[in-house]
């Protein structure tokens, strides 16, 4: 009977995994160009999609085909060298600006590296970013040892070197318990998954808990792997010690939690009395995570108010509003929070709101309401949502943020490929007669942090990240049983004369589907849009409640702002001012003055390069609370130095060029498509004569 159970709860997991990755293959295919959140990051038609994705698995398996080759480490050893260094180029080059929740952490995390342990009350609404800001502060804790001046790029670099170690600790442990072809395809798959490097540059949780979840799955491998019982209770407490610490970093890894446990609950590979010591050696690990914490809490003098604790359910309730695809909603966000109730009453006002949306949906609008949640956050994979920021070292706007068009159709045949990876790999545990452990925990996992964010959270797609190792795994056993099978012989070496006579046929069906989807994307060139690309800004303000900066009567900040290219729109923030203010922008050079009046929010001119002074002062005869004004401690918002001797006031604002042009240009979309097609259709070819003279 266990037995039984065992195999049809591991096959409904599978089946449920299949499920999973069909609607985000269909969604990513489908609904990729319906996407409405950033300008520069719509996207090309279903046929151009699918002809990507085809491109892509041609090259991805010639080059994972060559590079398994044992006799092709040097080869592969030049690519890992060339790849690993355009990641620290591109993280080199450009930052993601602090703003919202990554500006929060990255200024208290500088703040207690400083000792200065004044807490935002923002850490007071959400205290589960609390130890995130004292795991970075012990990072930067470390860099003021060395005196290291730009603390933004330093966290980056310090991410991107978790992330490649973690990747290659996977790619060891993968080498020394299964093969080294399996472990080049995984280490290369993870490598190119752009959107890896991009995340590196916000400090923040997110790339973290994917840095644990790949040690996560390194001491699974090694512990199912190992024949002596006291290596396996090792690698188990490294893996319960490494998921703790993922939950506390980042709560919503609990999900991963559930699925160690029950894929230990299920396996028939452990004895009742093992699973035992198992989940008892979990429960001490989790609180001793959660002491070590504690600890650091007190000793950083961490505020607690649960009356102020911004309730769960408000994430839920943002999840179910019709008007949205469920993502995060100011006016939700707050609807509840700014009348002085205590936890317990909103609670009460949120599940009453909860059951009052529910009661708008049908079943088949609350489907739809569900599949649009989908669309938001797994049809497009570049986390263009939170990286529309992405800038030079100096501020302005960078290549990869004005031109996202390019590189985000570009990696989407990549990112649709790795979901049709997974669903073959589920087709493949489905009709196994016996269940793999580390196959059904990383579908657990897949299937759990989907299922919590479709059907009970907000949505957002950087919220995926935690997905990805897992899908990655399942990809890269799909892929190497797949070129290990007979059905690829015609590419890698037994490309008879009978298969031959398809290959012209298919490379001139492909042309002619290229040639097509190229006439039909071509209008996207002639489209004029509107764009405002930032030429420089600050855009963090402190939104929490009771962060406001207060501005006594009578008293004016001047602040000098280096413009540095041509911009022709000055903003401030949205609802940062108010009547008492007198706001001024100067030219020192000319002495312009450009005078802000009450509820203005912008000013249209030519601004040319050159020093500029902000001037706010308070002319009422009371205090002014304001959220354009951030007063930063100890640390530094933008991306130079961090010291003690600077001004720790920082006002918000926006420099735009805004001028129309087309999304992309005719280059782009040539290059996207028809250099792809003219590319696979040479290595195709190359592959066949090779083959043709290997046979005579």
């Amino acid at each position: 009977m266990a037995n039984l159970f065992r195999n049809y709860f591991s096959k409904f997991i599978f089946f449920c995994g299949l499920i999973l990755a069909i609607l985000i293959a269909y969604s990513a295919i489908f609904s990729f160009s319906n996407l409405n959140f950033g300008s520069n990051s719509s996207l090309l038609d279903v046929s151009a999609i699918l002809l990507i994705t085809i491109f892509t698995a041609l090259l991805l398996y010639l080059l994972l085909t060559y590079l398994s080759v044992k006799q092709h480490r040097k080869v592969l050893i030049f690519f890992l060298f060339c790849i690993v260094a355009l990641q620290v180029t591109f993280v080199s080059l450009y930052h993601v600006i602090p703003t919202t929740d990554t500006g929060y952490v990255f200024l208290q995390a500088q703040n207690l590296a400083h000792h200065n342990l004044t807490w935002s009350h923002y850490f007071v609404i959400y205290p589960n970013n609390v130890n995130i800001a004292i795991f970075w502060s012990a990072i930067y804790e470390v860099a003021n040892l060395f005196a290291v001046s730009n603390l933004l790029l330093f966290g980056s670099l310090v991410q991107l070197f978790f992330l490649d170690f973690s990747i290659f600790f996977l790619f060891y442990a993968l080498k020394k318990f299964y093969s080294f072809e399996l472990a080049v395809k995984l280490l290369v798959l993870s490598l190119l998954f752009f959107p890896f490097t991009v995340f590196v540059l916000p400090v923040y949780n997110d790339l973290i808990s994917v840095v644990i979840l790949f040690f996560s799955i390194s001491f699974f491998i090694a512990m199912l792997k190992s024949n002596k019982a006291i290596n396996q209770v090792v690698y188990f407490v490294l893996l319960s010690v490494s998921l703790s610490l993922g939950y506390f970093l980042r709560n919503n890894l609990i999900v991963v939690m559930v699925a160690i446990l029950l894929t230990i609950a299920i396996t028939g590979k452990y004895s009742i009395r093992h699973k035992m010591i198992y989940f008892s050696i979990f429960a001490l690990s989790f609180v001793a995570i959660a002491g070590l914490f504690s600890v650091a809490q007190r000793t950083d003098k961490v505020v607690s108010q649960p009356n102020s604790v911004t309730p769960a359910l408000r994430y839920v309730y943002m999840g179910l509003n019709p008007a949205t695809q469920g993502e995060i909603n100011g006016d939700d966000a707050w609807r509840f929070e700014t009348q002085g109730y205590s936890k317990a009453q909103k609670n009460i006002m949120y599940r009453t709101a909860i059951s009052q949306r529910l009661k708008q949906y049908s079943l088949p609008g609350l489907s739809r309401h569900l599949i649009n949640k989908v669309d938001f956050m797994f049809a497009s994979g570049s986390f263009d949502q939170d990286l529309g920021l992405l800038a030079n070292r100096d501020g302005s706007i960078s290549w990869f943020a004005e031109n996202s068009f390019i590189w985000t159709n570009a990696f989407h045949g990549f990112y649709v490929l790795i979901f049709i990876l997974l669903g073959l790999g589920c087709i493949t545990q489905i009709r196994r007669k016996q269940d793999d452990p580390l196959m059904l925990f990383s579908v657990l996992s897949i299937v759990g942090v989907f299922s919590f964010q479709v059907l009970f959270w907000e949505v957002r797609d950087r919220y995926m990240l935690p997905m990805i190792p897992f899908v990655l795994l399942m990809s890269t056993f799909s892929l190497n049983r797949f070129c290990e099978s007979d059905s690829v012989h015609i590419l890698s070496g037994n490309l008879n004369s009978r298969n031959r006579k398809y290959l012209v046929p298919v490379i001139f069906f492909t042309g002619v589907i290229s040639i097509l989807s190229l006439m039909r994307n071509l209008n996207l060139a002639d489209n004029q849009n509107r764009y405002m690309d930032f030429v420089k800004i600050q855009p963090f303000q402190r939104y929490a409640m009771n962060d406001d900066f207060n501005i006594k009567p009578g008293i004016g900040y001047k602040f000098p702002i280096h413009l540095t290219k041509k911009a022709n729109l000055f903003q401030l923030p949205y609802r940062s001012y108010s009547q008492g203010f007198t706001i001024q922008l100067i030219n020192n050079h000319s002495g312009k003055r450009y005078i802000f009046k009450n509820n203005q929010s912008e000013i249209a001119d030519t601004f040319r390069p050159g020093m500029y002074s902000l001037v706010i002062k308070n002319n009422s005869t009371k205090p002014i609370t304001t959220r354009m004004i951030v007063d930063t401690g100890s640390a530094r918002l933008t991306s130079y130095s961090s010291t003690l001797s600077h001004d720790s006031l920082v006002p918000a604002y926006e420099f735009d060029a805004v001028h129309n042009r087309p999304i992309v240009s005719q280059l782009g979309i040539f290059l996207l498509i028809f250099i792809p097609y003219v590319f696979g259709c040479l290595l195709v070819i190359c592959v066949w004569r090779k083959n043709r003279i290997a046979n005579g």
